[in-house]
């Protein structure tokens, strides 16, 4: 009897994500917005333009840059604490 293997999204060698993928999952934007980018030329993969979005990328690898920023420099997450009264 044929027997399955392992599915692909759970296969350790395999963790790479479509490129619009990895600039949401990094905080630049929708996937649809990254979609765009990544038509117009806007993003680089490891120093090359690349204007295929279904590109599979390693984000823990591969350099993913928008315009020049790399990573998600430039974003910063802040959280805002609140003190209510009515606790």
């Amino acid at each position: 009897m044929w027997e399955r293997g392992p599915s692909r999204s759970l296969r350790p060698d395999r963790p790479r994500v479509s490129l619009a993928r990895a600039l949401s999952k990094l905080g630049y934007g929708s996937r649809t917005q990254a979609l765009d980018w990544i038509e117009e030329g806007r993003v680089r993969v490891n120093g090359l333009v690349e204007t295929n979005g279904a590109r599979r990328v390693d984000p823990a690898k591969d350099r993913v840059e928008v315009e020049g920023r790399g990573g998600n420099s430039g974003m910063t997450r802040v959280r805002v604490f609140r003190s209510s009264p009515f606790a």
